[in-house]
């Protein structure tokens, strides 16, 4: 299986740039967590998005960088024509960033305790209190679960 989506609209290449293609790709997603799709391969122009998704390192590139390092492995494939690069950056979820602090700081700030939030969720209250205490990892489902309540809350 590809790394590239779409990578079967590239079928006019000869099957070394292809595997070379996708090594360069293959390097990009375990390094960067950069992804590649095709979108458009006819005579006249190749289109391709590239996209960064979340990555441990929270080290993001600009939609520049995106392009430059797309360009860095396409465009010797295709001289003369136009390589369109569509450069689809990382945006953080607000969500991603929320914490125990942060629940406690919302939790004072709109009078809720953890009953209120027990009782509108349906979680029990075990759970949440291990997670407003920060004793228990709270994967991201959670992290959006809280930002949206509170998010409700304060409008």
């Amino acid at each position: 299986m590809s790394i590239i989506k779409e990578i079967h609209l590239l079928g006019e290449l000869p099957e070394v740039a292809l595997e070379k293609i996708e090594q360069a790709a293959q390097f990009q997603f375990e390094k960067n967590n950069v992804r590649f799709k095709i979108l458009e391969c006819s005579p006249e122009k190749v289109m391709i998005t590239v996209k960064q998704t979340e990555f441990e390192t929270e080290t993001y590139f600009s939609k520049k960088e995106l392009i430059t390092i797309a360009r860095s492995i396409f465009d010797k494939y295709f001289p003369g024509r136009k390589v369109v690069m569509v450069p689809l950056n990382f945006i953080e979820s607000p969500a991603s960033k929320i914490d125990y602090k942060w629940i406690q700081q919302k939790m004072i700030a709109t009078d809720t305790d953890t009953n209120d939030f027990c009782a509108a969720t349906g979680l029990s209250k075990a759970d949440v209190n291990d997670f407003i205490h920060g004793n228990k990892r709270m994967p991201q489902h959670m992290r959006a679960l809280f930002w949206f309540y509170f998010a409700f809350l304060e409008k």
